[in-house]
């Protein structure tokens, strides 16, 4: 016996199918920019909404088109509170109605297959959206930066317009025919999802090979930035080993001076020692390329006034590649360094930690943060203002991590940005 699927539309009228698309469009375009008062022009749109509970029924035919003009509300509210133009608009309109779609021919077939009180409907009505909602959004959306629908892809717009409208219309005409039946409903469903494929270019070509093309080029130019750390890391090294013979040698000159006699000439000699000092203390982990990093980034932060601190297991770093440890961490500092810079003299703090637990290299680095920092995909979003090549520096940190099959996590909290990456050891 089937269950009443339509308990919420007796109760609540079309206002139920409004929340079934506006939930599912928002989740999609949540990157696009806001328009100011976003939230206020949300309740607004949610205020009006209300009006559903006494929209009339419109039906032309077998086709109840009161269900249209609700997703074209919600398609106006969208262009309301996202500074995204009609096109968009109008295809991530489709995608919540493809969504919506299944999740209803889901429940559905629930409604068909298990005789259910209104409380077990209801619990199963959301249920299967939840789920089929969740599937939907980390399939499609997650983690994609290609959002912005562009031109080209008008044409998936409307191949998906029309499937969908004459799907519905079928589906209308064979409940008016037959009723409902698990098929047509499974058939329904399996559409919803072939039109997602569609939009969203999963299955074309052109979408492999311009996925292709993009990491093709990211892999070359990190491999360049990677490159070019190496010739850094070669020329620090011999700034390094000059250094050292110079505060060597003005060691043996300050100890002959001091044979002398002048109170004056001590005064003099000390400030001598003091200043050869900040270039002796050359870094000793146990790892020459991060001794080489480390040494270079302690006299940056001297020179702008950044207190660096660090306890590191060299060691440890012996299972990187020496190109990859340079690299590494002087993305890692060099990111830290900069973060740093606009905050005042008493926050100017970096801390780095390097060691080895239960068989993983575990490498925590936190500076002081009071500026919100936008994330994309898991790393801090370059900003276009500083060139083509910002960004790439969190990019290429990953990479080196994943490498060695490792894993990178960067957040902001309480005003800490934390880097922590894990690798295992072998």
């Amino acid at each position: 016996m089937l269950s009443n699927p339509f308990v919420f539309i007796s109760y609540a009228g079309y206002i139920t199918f409004f929340f079934e698309l506006v939930v599912i469009q928002f989740l999609f375009m949540r990157k696009f920019a806001r328009r100011s008062f976003f939230w206020i022009r949300l309740s607004v749109c949610v205020a009006v909404s209300v009006a559903f509970v006494f929209f009339p029924t419109l039906p032309i035919g077998a086709v109840n088109t009161a269900f249209f003009f609700v997703l074209a509300y919600v398609i106006c509210c969208a262009a309301f509170c996202f500074k995204a133009n009609v096109f968009n608009c109008i295809f991530y309109g489709l995608t919540a109605w493809a969504v919506q779609h299944m999740a209803w021919s889901f429940y559905l077939i629930a409604c068909m297959l298990f005789k259910m009180d209104t409380a077990v409907t209801v619990v199963v009505y959301l249920g299967i959206y939840a789920v089929t909602y969740a599937a939907m959004f980390f399939a499609f959306s997650f983690g994609h930066d290609d959002y912005v629908i562009h031109r080209e892809r008008l044409m998936a717009g409307i191949i998906s317009a029309v499937v969908l409208f004459v799907t519905t219309v079928l589906y209308d005409f064979s409940v008016l025919d037959d009723g409902y039946s698990v098929w047509t409903s499974l058939y329904a469903a399996i559409l919803s999802l072939t039109i997602l494929f569609v939009q969203f270019g999963i299955l074309s070509k052109d979408f492999l090979r311009r996925k292709s093309e993009q990491l093709e080029l990211d892999k070359a130019t990190l491999e360049k930035l990677l490159y070019s750390r190496n010739k850094q890391q070669m020329l620090a090294n011999e700034t390094v080993e000059i250094i050292n013979r110079k505060c060597h040698d003005l060691k043996h000159q300050i100890s002959l001076l001091r044979s002398e006699h002048g109170a004056r000439k001590d005064a003099f000699l000390d400030e001598i020692e003091k200043a050869v000092m900040v270039y002796g203390d050359i870094a000793k982990t146990g790892n020459n390329a991060l001794d080489i990093t480390l040494t270079e980034k302690c006299l940056l932060c001297g020179e702008r006034g950044v207190k660096f601190t660090y306890i590191v297991d060299g060691e440890s770093l012996n299972v990187l590649d020496p190109v990859d440890v340079s690299a590494l961490f002087g993305n890692i500092l060099d990111n830290a360094i900069e973060s740093v810079a606009s905050e005042p003299a008493e926050r100017k703090i970096i801390r780095l930690n390097v060691s080895v637990v239960h068989g993983y290299l575990r490498i925590h680095c936190e500076n002081y943060c009071g500026h919100d920092v936008a994330f994309e995909n898991g790393l801090p979003a370059p900003d276009p203002q500083k060139g083509d090549y910002h960004g790439f520096g969190t990019r290429s940190i990953r990479y080196i991590a994943e490498k060695y099959d490792g894993n990178v996590v960067m957040e902001r909290k309480d005003e800490l940005f934390n880097v922590n990456i894990i690798i295992p050891v072998r």
